[in-house]
């Protein structure tokens, strides 16, 4: 009986950091909290980082991507596949995406 628990727990455990691992989020930051824009961002990158995202220099410096235009809009995302690679690494290789959309003149 020792035995199934202690499957029941381990399946648990799994499911569960599966779960937390693959989920998608998205922060999105705009300027004066104006609409959030859905069409092809200006920059799209996708950033490394390790242990859960505790490692890793995910800087993205917006003022050199959009140069001389304005910054309409910054959003860092971990797409399903960054949450796969997360999944299939066990949380040791956890991919973020940035999104920058700059003015465009």
């Amino acid at each position: 009986m020792n035995d199934q628990r202690f499957t029941n727990a381990m399946l648990i455990i799994i499911v569960t950091t599966a779960q937390v691992l693959s989920g998608c989020s998205a922060v999105t930051v705009t300027p004066n909290s104006q609409q959030r824009i859905t069409t092809e961002p200006s920059y799209m990158q996708s950033q490394p980082s390790f242990l859960l995202g505790m490692i890793g220099d995910n800087h993205v410096n917006v003022a050199q991507i959009c140069q001389h235009n304005n910054v309409l809009q910054m959003q860092s995302i971990r797409t399903l596949t960054d949450g796969l690679a997360a999944l299939l690494s066990l949380g040791v290789y956890t991919p973020h995406t940035s999104k920058v959309w700059c003015e465009t003149r």
